[in-house]
């Protein structure tokens, strides 16, 4: 018995050994897991069919357009709207995908395209949800209510403060020459709108912020949609908060300059956008359908993921509003359109560098149609030159008395006018092809004014008294002549670019189709997934 019990523990020890031997050899599984393998096809053939259930239904769905809902209000209602339609519980039907964890992910390739798939299938739901009915008339409340904000913002800035201002310019004048005490005058009123700006878009960025979710009339709707439309309102008054900031430091540093920032402004009314997903809710779950239905193929065919959540809007960009629109459209479908700019980078991603070249293209068009003489926002690269041209130019002009105090004065005015281009430039990223130029024409007034001061400094010791100072003041008067002519060979690249519609047409497509990520992004690691930004 004894020999037996020794047989027996020594074959249980036999085992565990060779337990033992085989984890610390590392025998891990290896190679793709047949699990995740038939998830990933389960998940791919539930989708497709899920995907055609999806296109049969979104033609059914309706929700009303503003216009038609206008429309019915002004014929007294005897039409009578039907009730909207949404995609209902369909949405709720869409299949997840079986989870795994990270090791079998890392080697099952298969699952791990899918999980790209289903990633980009979750945000384009999320996109569909908020066009049911009931986020559409949230949204269209919304817009309203944002509307009420703007309208409080303009009130009290053009009640207030830019009526000051404009009774500063007029008490300015004095026999068509503006004296020191009137510069004065004219900066005081300037640094004072600025002040007071700054106030009222504190108050109109709360009034945003201030309605959380679930309080029974919510100013930002409580959907993806709704979020990202509250969250770019935000985003543009804080824009403009900064830009009154570098604004009234500047003007508190000037001494000598007027008045410089009386020509730019910021846009207010941003409730259309709210309506941008409201009046093409149709147009947007036909496109939604189609990128679900090529990521149910790319599941299916086992390829990457080659749709993506902001195709719907970079197609309505593209087919929708190109080439550039009338004048008479006006600010409101330029920040429509800069939306659906900030909506694709938030589903799909999108690097800095390549939305920032798209919305400075974008912005160009904020300013169209305004009349010559009238303020206009401060965004666009092309408005912030044409003010920064008027003040070198006018920096540069010849005062009697310069000549006297050693053009010192003139040298300071132009140094000044110089700062005023230089923090225009700090505002948001211009067109490649104007922050070009803009900087070639601050590196051109930097070298000519760099001249005069060694000119002046430094004259020709071989010249009399006289004739050097005869030579300087030729050339401080020639540089006040010239000046704009040698400034529009710089800039007029980038300004005829902007004047051609057919050119710059062309050039916004590329730019708005550099947003799409680029197929060695497709082709990367595809559990990271789109940036979710709501």
């Amino acid at each position: 018995m004894r020999r037996v019990d020794v047989l027996r523990r020594s074959f249980a020890i036999t085992l565990v050994a060779l337990a033992t031997a085989g984890a610390l050899s590392g025998c891990t599984p290896s190679g793709p897991d047949e699990a995740a393998e038939r998830a990933a096809a389960a998940y791919a053939a539930e989708l497709q069919d899920w995907s055609d259930e999806l296109a049969e239904a979104v033609p059914r769905a309706k929700t009303w357009t503003q216009s038609e809902i206008d429309a019915d209000a002004a014929s007294g209602g005897e039409g009578g709207l039907p009730e909207e339609v949404g995609l209902g519980g369909l949405l709720d039907e869409a299949p997840v995908l079986q989870e795994f964890n990270a090791s079998v992910v890392e080697r099952t390739p298969v699952y791990r395209e899918v999980v790209a798939v289903s990633e980009r299938v979750d945000v384009v739901l999320a996109e569909l949800r908020s066009l049911e009915p009931a986020e559409v008339k949230q949204l269209r409340a919304a817009g309203a209510a944002t509307s009420l904000v703007a309208f409080e913002l303009y009130d009290a800035t053009f009640g207030g403060p830019a009526l000051g201002r404009l009774e500063a310019y007029s008490a300015s004048l004095d026999a068509g020459t503006i004296t020191d005490e009137a510069r004065t005058l004219l900066r005081e009123s300037d640094a004072a709108f600025a002040r007071e700006r700054i106030g009222f878009l504190d108050a109109a960025i709360e009034a945003m912020r201030g309605t959380g979710r679930g309080s029974d009339d919510p100013l930002i709707p409580d959907s993806s949609i709704g979020h990202s439309v509250g969250a770019f309102v935000i985003d543009w008054y804080e824009e403009d908060r900064a830009f009154e900031e570098r604004a009234l430091a500047e003007i508190e540093s000037w001494e000598l300059l007027p008045e410089r920032y009386g020509e730019f402004w910021g846009f207010e009314d941003l409730s259309s956008i709210f309506r941008v997903s409201v009046d093409r809710a149709d147009e947007l779950r036909r496109a939604h359908a189609a990128t679900i239905s090529t990521l149910a193929a790319d599941a299916g065919s086992g390829g990457p993921a080659s749709a993506f959540a902001g195709d719907a809007y970079r197609a309505i960009l593209l087919d929708g509003y190109l080439p550039w629109g009338d004048d008479s459209e006006g600010a409101a479908h330029a920040v429509d359109r800069l939306w659906m700019l900030w909506r694709i980078r938030e589903l799909d991603g999108t690097a800095d560098g390549e939305y920032d070249a798209a919305r400075a293209a974008l912005l160009e068009e904020l300013n169209r149609g305004i009349p010559d003489g009238t303020v206009r926002d401060h965004r666009p690269g092309s408005a912030r030159v044409l003010g920064a041209v008027e003040a070198l130019v006018e920096g540069a002009e010849n005062a009697p008395d310069d000549r006297e105090a050693g053009w010192d004065p003139l040298l300071a005015r132009l140094a000044e006018s110089v700062s005023f281009a230089e923090r225009l430039r700090e505002g948001p990223p211009m067109m490649g092809e104007v922050a070009d130029g803009y900087d070639a024409m601050l590196a051109e007034v930097a070298a000519a004014r760099g001249e005069l001061v060694e000119l002046r400094d430094a004259p020709d010791p071989e010249q009399s008294e006289l004739a050097a100072d005869s030579e300087l003041s030729v050339a401080f008067i020639r540089f006040d002549g010239d000046l704009q002519e040698r400034l529009v060979p710089i800039l007029s690249p980038s300004l005829s670019l902007l004047d051609d519609d057919a050119r710059f047409s062309a050039r916004l497509a590329e730019l708005i189709e550099a947003t799409r990520p680029a197929a060695a992004d497709e082709a990367g690691d595809p559990s990271d997934g789109p940036a979710r930004r709501e």
